[in-house]
């Protein structure tokens, strides 16, 4: 079964590129793929402060399901983890 094509373009939400190797990584791999997709940087409030605490609850209202990032949003799912996004 084919699913429907959103109008949309897929969504990366990713921590800083200068500094997270992980979310890198599925941003070169469609970036190099020539893929149409928005990138959406977040800061959690310990990168700031390493005093600070970020909670699970905080990292899902920034757009993780599972309060880790990378996340590609494709449509109405959430694709997890560098390698999973790469392979998508």
């Amino acid at each position: 079964m084919v699913s429907p094509v959103s109008a949309d373009p897929p969504e990366l939400v990713v921590l800083s590129l200068r500094y997270s190797s992980w979310s890198m990584r599925p941003w070169l791999a469609l970036t190099h793929a020539g893929a149409t997709f928005k990138t959406r940087t977040v800061e959690l409030p310990h990168m700031m402060d390493p005093m600070a605490t970020t909670s699970l609850a905080d990292r899902r209202a920034r757009g993780s399901v599972r309060g880790l990032f990378p996340v590609l949003h494709v449509g109405g799912t959430a694709i997890h983890e560098s390698l999973a996004i790469c392979e998508y």
